[in-house]
């Protein structure tokens, strides 16, 4: 043992120290760890090379020890405000208008429904509507095998008086539900109405038969081809008369359908759990801004759903200071 120990302090690698504050005599720094210094003296200074650490260094390392042991404290852990540089963008820092649209405040005379209406559905919705209305029949007096005495036969084309009747009636009756179509044109004093001197009903059932948004002949956006460029104008139309104010928020909708679609959607927890689902751009007082038809899964997906959505909706609207509202879908 005492040539061990003779050994052991001749080696270079061994230094000894005298401390009698310690219980023991000596320190051996191996090869792995050359800076390993025992706990009770690490704070005693050996060689002029040790590096002492910055006052900002040991600032930033005490916070970083504080909040870990607030951590381990907490048995919850908590959302906390983020700390550090948020890019606060400020809401419409050039005082842009916001709101309704200032010329239709300075345009608008009477304020009567049918003004409000025509906001939405101008002339050129009207004129799309009759356009393709019109194609759509005489593509279907040419292409079907019509028998003789067929309805579509004392087809006529449609004009813009016409069409708003036609547009009108289909807003009341949503209104003033009846059993059946055929009821709203009955003698019978409990079904009497104004809606025979407007529009025979065979008129209006052959223009619900014709009534088109799209040409037959060359199709476009896919599974929405029949209704989408209607979509668009729309939309025009709902951003074109509102400018939303700093909050808005996306969320989804459905539209109760229980026909075949292939895209009709299944949601449990809505009220009505078959139809088709549409996601909205809302500002306030619940006024749409824009919405998305969702029509299925696309063949390639580069991103989810949530993610395309929201880009897609907010596209007009960024850059500008908003705080947009989600749920957690």
């Amino acid at each position: 043992m005492d040539k061990w120990i003779e050994d052991w302090l001749n080696d270079s690698d061994a230094e000894l120290y005298d401390d009698d504050d310690d219980d023991y005599e000596f320190v051996h720094d191996s090869d792995e760890d050359p800076e390993w210094v025992h706990p009770n003296i690490q704070n005693q200074v050996f060689d002029e090379e040790v590096i002492e650490k910055s006052d900002v260094d040991m600032e930033t390392e005490n916070d970083e020890n504080e909040r870990r042991n607030e951590l381990r404290n907490s048995e919850i852990l908590t959302w906390e405000p983020v700390r550090g540089n948020l890019n606060n963008i400020p809401f419409n820092p050039n005082n842009l208008d916001v709101g309704i649209n200032p010329d239709i405040i300075q345009t608008m005379t009477d304020c009567l429904p049918y003004e409000f209406y025509k906001l939405f559905f101008d002339d050129d919705i009207l004129d799309f509507l009759i356009e393709e209305t019109n194609r759509y029949a005489s593509q279907s007096l040419v292409n079907r095998s019509v028998k003789t005495f067929a309805r579509i036969k004392k087809w006529y084309p449609v004009d813009r008086t016409e069409m708003n009747n036609f547009l009108g009636i289909v807003m009341w009756m949503g209104l003033v539900q009846m059993p059946s179509m055929g009821d709203y044109w009955k003698k019978n004093i409990l079904y009497r109405n104004y809606m025979p001197n407007i529009m025979s009903r065979n008129r209006f059932e052959l223009i619900v038969c014709m009534c088109h948004c799209s040409n037959n002949e060359n199709p476009e956006h896919g599974k929405l081809s029949k209704i989408q460029k209607l979509i668009d104008l729309l939309v025009f139309n709902f951003q074109k008369c509102y400018i939303p104010e700093e909050n808005v928020c996306i969320d989804e909708s459905m539209v109760p359908f229980i026909g075949r679609l292939s895209f009709r959607q299944y949601l449990k927890n809505k009220t009505h759990k078959y139809g088709i689902k549409i996601f909205k751009l809302c500002a306030k007082d619940y006024y749409t801004l824009e919405y998305n038809i969702y029509s299925g899964k696309n063949e390639v997906r580069e991103t989810n759903v949530s993610y395309k959505i929201v880009l897609k909706l907010m596209e007009p609207y960024i850059n500008f200071g908003r705080c947009l509202y989600i749920d957690n879908w």
